[in-house]
């Protein structure tokens, strides 16, 4: 329905973080991509217990290459399965879904959504309705 897409330094993506969890609110589950290492699982449980303290937040391992990730997502996208809700942020996003895998152009709103699209479409499916409910385009 949204994306928020930005390059800050340390700082400034946190605030950023921060600014999207409360547009949000707490009825949005929230992941975060869990790198391997120890350093990684101790900032998802600094985070977990700081910044997300009362929310859903929890750290993603993600395993395989960013094009395999995203073959789901992908085959959605191409038989017109994915939808977007109007906003200025559609040609960007697009564009780098039409240049993925290219290593020319960032790939990071496309490794992004392809993880949303997973944890959507897999073992909570259940959740879409959750989110359909959030924002409504077309009265019923």
């Amino acid at each position: 329905m949204d994306v928020q897409h930005f390059r800050e330094n340390p700082a400034g993506v946190y605030k950023m973080i921060e600014y999207t969890r409360d547009l949000d609110g707490k009825r949005v589950d929230i992941g975060m991509e869990q790198e391997g290492g120890s350093a990684a699982k101790r900032e998802i449980d600094t985070l977990k217990k700081s910044m997300f303290e009362g929310y859903s937040f929890r750290g993603e391992t993600s395993s395989g290459s960013k094009v395999v990730r995203a073959k789901l997502f992908s085959s959605a996208c191409e038989n017109g399965l994915v939808y977007l809700v109007r906003g200025s942020w559609n040609h960007e996003f697009v564009s780098e879904l039409v240049n993925f895998p290219d290593p020319k152009f960032h790939d990071d709103q496309v490794d992004s959504a392809a993880a949303a699209f997973n944890y959507l479409s897999g073992k909570n499916s259940s959740k879409i309705e959750d989110y359909l409910g959030l924002y409504q385009t077309k009265p019923k």
